[in-house]
C-alpha cells in the first residue's frame, strides 16, 4: 500500500508539472491586446481652380505624448480625390493616446513616377480627439512633388510660448526653410531690396498667383476695355499717337460721366488744381508759407490772379498758397528711346485757394534754376503758352506718380515687409497672421513688374521720359527721403499743412480708412502685447523690424 501511494503521488506531481509547462507556453504565445485610439481628421482643399489633386496623401499626428503612424488618407470603397473646395473626413488610429495635438505632417506621394506633377493646395486640417476636443490647423499652402508639410496648431503664439522640444524644433526648421526659400536680392543699388528670382516661376509656390487669379486679371482687363469701348490694340498701341484727335477718337468710343467731364474741362485752371487734390497723385501738394528761394515771384506778376487789396505776403500768411515742387527730378538725364532723345523738366507750380474755394495755378516755372532761359509762366500769358506750361507740370507729375508714389511707396516697400515677414515670422506668430493675407501676392506682382515693366527695354522704358537709367536715379533719390512718419498718413498730411484744404477727398477718405485699419491693428496687437516691454522682448518681432 505504501508503494501504491508513492506511485500516485509521483503521477500527480508529474501531471502538475506538465500542466504548468503547458500553461507557461500558452501564455508566451498570446500577444497582449493593444488599445487603439481613433481621431477624426477633416481635410479641406482650397477652392481655387487646380487646387485639387489625384495624388496619394498621408498624415501623421504629433501630440504632446507621442506621434501616430503615417496614415494614408483614403476612404473605404471610394476613390479619394481631393476636389477643389471639398472637405473629406478620415479616421486616423494611434496605438497610444497622443495628448494635445501639436502638429500635423501632410505627406504627398505621386500615384506613378511617370505622371506630371499634381500639386495640392490644402486650406485647413481639423483633428478631433475622442474627448471631442477639436484642433484647427490653418495650412493655406501648396504641397508639391513628394514632400512633407509640417503645420502647427492654429493658435497664435510667440517664440517664448513654444513649449516642449517638438514645437521648438519645428520653429527652427520652419525659419530655416523659409530663409532658404525667400532670399534677399538687389535689383537696383540703394533702393529697397527685393526677393531673389528672375521670374515668377522662381518664386516659392505659395507666393505665386493661382491659375484662377491669373485668369481673373485677364478678364478684368477685358472688362475694362469693354467698359470704355477700347480694344487691346487701342490700349496698347504699337505706334505712338499721332495727335490729340487720335486720343480723343479712342477715348470717346464709349463715354462715361467722368470721361465727358474731363474732355470738357481739362484745359481749365480750376480742374488742373483739383487734380492735385483728388487726381491720380494727390500726395505732393503742400501749404506754402514762404516762397521757394528759386522762384523769384513778385506781387505784380500774380496781382491779376490774387485780385485787388491783397499781396503775396498776405496770402502766404493766410495760408492760401500751395506749392508742388518737382525738385527731385532736377538734373535727371531723360531717357533716349530708339535713338530719340526724350525730355524732362523739374517744375515748380504755385497754386492759390480762391475765396470761392477753388484751387488754381497762378505761376509755373518749368525748371529749377531761374533766369532768362527759364521764365515764370502766368495765367495772363498767351493761351497756348500757359497751357503748354501746365502740360510740362503734368508730365513731371506723371513721372513721380509712377516711379515714386506707385512703384516705390506702394509695391517696393510692401515687398520689403513681405520678405522680412517670411524670413523672420513663423506661421503661428500673431503679426504673421495679421500681415500675410494682405501682402502675400506682392512678390508675384513685383517680380513680374521687374521682368516686364521696369526691366531694360520694358514697358516703362518705352513710355516714360524717366525710363532707362533715369528711373534708377529717381528711385534712389526718393528712397533717401523716406522716413517713418512719411508713411503714416496723419503725420504725412500734417507735415504738408493740408488739414484745412477744402475739397480734399483723398485726405478725408484716407483718414477714415487709416482710422479703421489703425483701430483694427491696435485691437489685435493689444491681445498679444501688454506693454512696450513685451514688444521689446519678442525676438521674432525685433528680427522682423
Amino acid at each position: 500500500s505504501v508503494s501504491l501511494s508513492l506511485s500516485r503521488s509521483h503521477s500527480l506531481s508529474a501531471f502538475a508539472l506538465a500542466l504548468s509547462l503547458a500553461l507557461s507556453l500558452a501564455l508566451r504565445s498570446v500577444r497582449p491586446v493593444k488599445m487603439s485610439v481613433t481621431y477624426n481628421v477633416s481635410v479641406t482643399t482650397g477652392a481655387s481652380f487646380m487646387a485639387g489633386s489625384f495624388d496619394r496623401m498621408s498624415i501623421t499626428l504629433v501630440g504632446s505624448r507621442g506621434s501616430s503612424a503615417k496614415t494614408r488618407l483614403k476612404r473605404l470603397f471610394k476613390k479619394t480625390y481631393f476636389m477643389p473646395g471639398s472637405t473629406l473626413d478620415f479616421d486616423v488610429s494611434s496605438d497610444v493616446e497622443l495628448g494635445e495635438i501639436l502638429l500635423v505632417r501632410l505627406h504627398k506621394q505621386k500615384k506613378h513616377f511617370a505622371l506630371m506633377e499634381d500639386s495640392w493646395y490644402c486650406s485647413a486640417v481639423t483633428v478631433t480627439r475622442p474627448s471631442c476636443t477639436r484642433y484647427t490647423f490653418p495650412v493655406h499652402s501648396w504641397l508639391t512633388d513628394e514632400n512633407t508639410l509640417h503645420v502647427m496648431e492654429g493658435a497664435a503664439r510667440r517664440k517664448s510660448q513654444y513649449e516642449g522640444g517638438v514645437l521648438q524644433q519645428h520653429w527652427i526648421d520652419e525659419i530655416k526653410a523659409r530663409q532658404e526659400d525667400y532670399q534677399w536680392d538687389s535689383y537696383i543699388p540703394d533702393i529697397p531690396r527685393n526677393i531673389k528670382g528672375n521670374s515668377t516661376a522662381d518664386l516659392p509656390k505659395d507666393a505665386q498667383f493661382t491659375v484662377e487669379r491669373k485668369v481673373d486679371l485677364l478678364f478684368d482687363l477685358d472688362r475694362l476695355c469693354l467698359q470704355f469701348g477700347f480694344t487691346r490694340n487701342n490700349m496698347f498701341p504699337r505706334k505712338s499717337f499721332f495727335g490729340l484727335e487720335h486720343i480723343h477718337q479712342i477715348c470717346s468710343r464709349k463715354s462715361t460721366p467722368t470721361s465727358v467731364y474731363v474732355a470738357k474741362h481739362w484745359k481749365e485752371d480750376p480742374f488742373f488744381g483739383y487734380q492735385y487734390l483728388n487726381g491720380s497723385n494727390p500726395v505732393l501738394i503742400r501749404q506754402c508759407r514762404q516762397l521757394p528761394p528759386n522762384l523769384p515771384l513778385t506781387d505784380q506778376m500774380v496781382a491779376p490772379s490774387l485780385g485787388p487789396d491783397t499781396s503775396l505776403q498776405q496770402q502766404l500768411q493766410a495760408g492760401n498758397l500751395y506749392v508742388v515742387d518737382y525738385e527731385i527730378l532736377r538734373g535727371i538725364t531723360p531717357h533716349i528711346r530708339d535713338g530719340e532723345q526724350q525730355y524732362l523738366s523739374a517744375p515748380i507750380c504755385l497754386l492759390y485757394l480762391t475765396p470761392d474755394r477753388a484751387l488754381i495755378p497762378i505761376a509755373i516755372q518749368v525748371d529749377q534754376d531761374p533766369g532768362p532761359h527759364n521764365p515764370i509762366f502766368l495765367p495772363s500769358d498767351p493761351k497756348y503758352t500757359w497751357r503748354l506750361a501746365k502740360i510740362w507740370v503734368r508730365h513731371a507729375d506723371t513721372q513721380i506718380h509712377q516711379i515714386v508714389s506707385h512703384l516705390l511707396r506702394t509695391h517696393l516697400l510692401a515687398e520689403v515687409f513681405c520678405v522680412a515677414a517670411m524670413r523672420t515670422l513663423p506661421n503661428a506668430h500673431p503679426l504673421f497672421k495679421l500681415l500675410m493675407p494682405h501682402i502675400k501676392f506682392t512678390l508675384h506682382i513685383n517680380t513680374q513688374a521687374r521682368k516686364l515693366l521696369i526691366s531694360e527695354g520694358g514697358v516703362f522704358d518705352k513710355a516714360f521720359s524717366t525710363g532707362g537709367v533715369a528711373k534708377a536715379q529717381v528711385l534712389q533719390r526718393a528712397t533717401e527721403r523716406i522716413t517713418y512718419t512719411s508713411l503714416c498718413l496723419p503725420e504725412e498730411l500734417a507735415s504738408r499743412g493740408v488739414d484745412k484744404l477744402p475739397n480734399y477727398y483723398y485726405r478725408d477718405d484716407g483718414l477714415r480708412i487709416w482710422g479703421a485699419i489703425s483701430s483694427f491693428v491696435q485691437d489685435i496687437v493689444g491681445v498679444y502685447y501688454e506693454d512696450d516691454g513685451s514688444v521689446g522682448k519678442d525676438s521674432e518681432l525685433q528680427a522682423f523690424v
